[in-house]
């Protein structure tokens, strides 16, 4: 027999006498825990040093197998004599938002009564009473790890804080929901509390957990968006207002005739036929033209001078005349009957000069007005009803005065 075969046996023999003696010691413990205590037992007799040797060599310590921590509204009993604090909590999740829209939801915990002042957030505030340690964490988390998170969760304070005495602590999420329809939030509130047993540890114990439900709205997103861009949107409105006013303004600029300056108008027209009309012509000829370009009887005429002498010498200036027709024009009599009828008419020397000089007569027709026939009018007028008429309408003066402009300026 070689020396390794020795050995083998002698160890297997050794086990044998180790497990002997620890059955022996076994039923020692357990034939004197049954037997009644007795005054004449010596409780300081030990087993025999070598039998307490060998169950220390073979005995190995067994250590618990860890359980998961259970919700619970109380501390675990080791720390209930030391750290038992029953103490308040707020909280303010919304049952209603509106998709991609952020809402505030804000946590407090405190040992005393809570306020609700200055709380921000939309949501119903919920009170409850909760254990309460030195150190609290508070989550507020969603969906599944796996899966696209239902909800942008941005926390604006530390998890883990301190809950002092006095006052509260506050915890603060900014929640932006990202799916409609129904979803889930959930609230996670957890004490810590410290053990001693010769070292000093802390664990975390679940004190309370809320599952919020929460409904998220895709319609309002539009309305939301409005209420809060409602600056930015007028801008973006008053743009395209202000592009239409400048390139109306730049068209007609752009349609104003390219004049001369060399352009003389005398403006001809029977005061109760239209003097309305013609002072509004007037007006606008002067804004354009200037004023010494443009000439009316109506305050242009020195009192005290001839008429006829005065209208010969402003028709050897003009160069363009314009005979306001309106609807009495034609047939505006006097006692002495039909005023175009008469040589000495003012209106009918004005048109007459004009046309003999081959001077630029043109008709405006006012209101309801016609050209008048041939045949209407004294011979030496006739050839009036041969010029073009520019028509004047109501609801588009200014265009109207811009093409009489441009008749002007040809």
């Amino acid at each position: 027999m070689n020396i390794r075969q020795l050995r083998g046996k002698l160890q297997a023999r050794l086990r044998s006498f180790v497990h002997l003696m620890t059955c022996f010691t076994c039923l020692l413990v357990l034939s004197s825990c049954s037997q009644e205590p007795d005054e004449s037992v010596s409780y300081q007799q030990a087993p025999p040093e070598a039998s307490v040797e060998m169950m220390q060599q073979s005995a190995e310590p067994v250590l618990p197998e860890p359980t998961a921590p259970r919700p619970t509204t109380a501390p675990p009993p080791s720390a209930r004599a030391s750290n038992k604090t029953i103490g308040n909590i707020l909280y303010n999740p919304p049952t209603e938002m509106t998709l991609n829209v952020s809402e505030r939801i804000e946590v407090r915990i405190s040992k005393e009564a809570l306020s609700e002042t200055g709380l921000i957030g939309t949501g119903d505030i919920i009170h409850n009473e909760i254990p309460v340690s030195e150190y609290m964490t508070v989550r507020l988390c969603c969906g599944k790890p796996e899966e696209d998170q239902p909800f942008d969760i941005t926390p604006l304070n530390a998890e883990k804080q301190i809950v002092e005495d006095e006052g509260f602590t506050q915890w603060a999420f900014d929640v932006t929901p990202r799916r409609k329809d129904q979803q889930f939030l959930n609230l996670s509130v957890s004490a810590h509390y410290t053990y001693g047993d010769g070292e000093i540890r802390t664990k975390d114990h679940p004190v309370m957990t809320d599952i919020i439900q929460i409904n998220v709205d895709q319609a309002q997103e539009t309305g939301a968006w409005l209420s809060q861009h409602w600056q930015w949107l007028s801008l973006l409105l008053l743009i395209p207002l202000l592009v239409f006013y400048v390139m109306h303004r730049l068209k007609n600029k752009n349609s104003q005739p390219a004049l001369s300056g060399n352009e003389a108008v005398f403006i001809s027209y029977r005061r109760d036929d239209s003097s309305g009309y013609t002072l509004a012509i007037y007006e606008k000829l002067k804004a354009v033209l200037s004023d010494e370009k443009v000439f009316m009887d109506l305050d242009d005429i020195p009192h005290g001078e001839d008429f006829a002498k005065h209208i010969e010498k402003v028709l050897n200036k003009a160069n363009t005349v314009l005979v306001m027709i309106g609807e009495g024009w034609l047939n505006a009599s006097n006692a002495q009957g039909r005023r175009l009828d008469d040589p000495n008419d003012f209106v009918r020397l004005e048109i007459a000069t004009a046309l003999k000089r081959g001077i630029q007569v043109i008709p405006v027709l006012l209101k309801n007005a016609q050209m008048p026939d041939r045949d209407d009018l004294p011979e030496d007028l006739q050839d009036l009803c041969m010029r073009n008429g520019i028509r004047i309408y109501d609801d588009q003066f200014d265009a109207s005065i811009q093409r009489l402009i441009m008749s002007i300026g040809e």
